[in-house]
């Protein structure tokens, strides 16, 4: 956190000391320093690197599932998608770890209202993206097949 008021840094301080469970590393504040100062040129290939990989995902998973719900993204860099159309609730973080083959965060941490849903990373590589999706269209092909 950036406080360029030397008093209201102070009371902030003051105010944090007592919940503060570990003192920041000398690398962590130097990164921290030169992120504000000249990571300009860093943060604009990490936001247009998060926007492909949101759009690959979408064009891809969409393409393969149009009943897929995919929320645009609001200040983030995670995709949140709704496999509800396709699976139910109970079977999302068995589909997703065991047939998928994927860490994802799931939507029911969040409340009920988003038990359907998981969220991908896409603060990555493309080509793991590009991964994550063939995994999930090759295993929720073979889930339909199945049944």
């Amino acid at each position: 956190m950036v406080i360029p008021d030397e008093k209201l840094r102070q009371a902030y301080d003051r105010g944090v000391a007592p919940y503060q469970q570990a003192s920041h590393s000398l690398m962590g504040l130097l990164a921290t320093q030169a992120a504000y100062e000249s990571g300009s040129q860093w943060l604009e290939g990490l936001n247009a690197t998060v926007d492909y990989n949101d759009d690959y995902l979408r064009r891809t998973l969409l393409a393969a599932f149009p009943d897929l719900v995919i929320p645009d993204r609001q200040a983030t860099y995670v995709t949140f998608i709704d496999f509800g159309a396709y699976l139910p609730a109970s079977q999302i973080k068995d589909f997703m770890i065991h047939e998928a083959g994927l860490a994802v965060n799931f939507g029911v941490t969040f409340g009920r209202q988003t038990a359907t849903f998981v969220r991908l990373n896409c603060a990555t590589h493309p080509d793991f993206v590009a991964e994550a999706a063939d995994r999930i269209i090759s295993a929720l092909n073979k889930r339909l097949n199945q049944e």
